[in-house]
């Protein structure tokens, strides 16, 4: 099932994805998405989770431990201390919240660096509690682009971490692969801003339509990714904010699920 939520501020937005980031506990795994959107979430974030801590330090020592261990969905290949890294930005605006800087160690430099990563918390193959996925307004989701995304009967599906191209700077990136995300317990994409209109837009018109009269290869990633999901009777949850969901059909708007 996918289901939409229209909440009318990104505030709303960072308060429902943070109770959902609690709800898988601190022995959970959480996969993080970033760009404009999540910037402001991340903030959001650390307001909420600065609160927590203030109120904590006033009856216990306990300092970050209820918050699940973070993992990057993607990451550019940049340094760490770039203003194009994905890692150093979630650490900045997020996870220097804790005192130890939670995970900030998991900053893959490299395609093998980012499978060790991985494998190393994840004695098997990698099953996220939580993946939070954006959508760009050219309708790509972590750093799997429309026209490369892979199919599912393709090889690379089902690799756990991909180097891939964006058509824009920084063009190298590493990413989840879209078998892993897809086999999320949970799945939670996030629009914002009247830009992604199209994409939200055009996001919803592939989902309604009949899988027999449609490529695999058109399909934008995270439909895609949402049709795999459905297969594995796994919930998607899309939250957009008013401006991003302006442009849809009323009967969308109302909230769709399917």
């Amino acid at each position: 099932m996918v289901e939409l939520k229209v909440l009318d501020s990104i505030l709303e937005i960072s308060k429902l994805t943070y109770k959902r980031l609690l709800s898988t506990g601190p022995l959970g795994s959480a996969a993080l998405s970033f760009g404009s959107t999540y910037a402001g979430i991340f903030s959001d974030w650390k307001k909420i989770l600065s609160a927590e801590l203030l109120s904590k330090a006033l009856k216990t020592n306990a300092g970050c431990s209820h918050l699940p261990a973070f993992f990057p969905a993607d990451e550019r290949l940049v340094r760490f201390d770039s203003p194009e890294s994905n890692w150093g930005t979630l650490t900045r605006l997020f996870l220097s919240t804790c005192g130890n800087n939670k995970d900030s160690s998991r900053h893959p430099k490299s395609l093998e660096g980012y499978r060790k990563i991985v494998s190393d918390f994840f004695p098997g193959p990698p099953l996220f509690d939580i993946t939070f996925l954006g959508i760009g307004a050219d309708g790509h989701t972590a750093s799997l682009f429309p026209g490369s995304c892979p199919d599912e009967d393709d090889e690379d599906w089902r690799e756990i971490i991909l180097h891939t191209e964006a058509p824009f700077s920084p063009e190298q990136r590493l990413t989840l692969g879209p078998e892993v995300i897809a086999g999320s317990r949970q799945l939670i994409i996030v629009v914002t801003g009247k830009d992604k209109t199209p994409a939200l837009l055009r996001l919803f018109d592939e989902l309604m339509q009949d899988d027999s009269r449609t490529e695999a290869r058109v399909l934008l990633p995270p439909v895609k990714i949402i049709k795999r999901r459905e297969k594995l009777f796994l919930n998607t949850l899309v939250l957009a904010d008013s401006e991003a969901a302006a442009g849809l059909p009323e009967k969308i708007k109302a909230g769709y699920i399917r």
